[in-house]
């Protein structure tokens, strides 16, 4: 992405699960919530599982409903993804 500046930013450095994490806490103490509370299903399973580990002082209940790989081929995902959306 560049800038009115010039400026050249990736933005593939600023997204993904742990970014997102990031995120999430952000918004927990914006609303003033001493810890959070998270159920995920699908990719929110991957998402809660990475901010417990991130912030675990700042996790209060964690219901993962499903299962991700831990590393997934993100190749592999896109395709699926885009399958999906074009039968929908």
């Amino acid at each position: 992405i560049k800038s009115p500046t010039g400026k050249l930013y990736n933005f593939l450095e600023w997204s993904g699960t742990q970014m997102l994490a990031y995120d999430i806490d952000t918004m927990r103490r914006a609303i003033g919530a001493e810890k959070m509370s998270i159920v995920g299903y699908s990719y929110g399973t991957q998402v809660g599982a990475v901010y417990a580990s991130i912030f675990p002082q700042s996790t209060d209940r964690l219901v993962l409903n499903g299962n991700m790989v831990p590393i997934p081929d993100k190749a592999e995902l896109a395709v699926g993804a885009a399958s999906g959306l074009t039968k929908a």
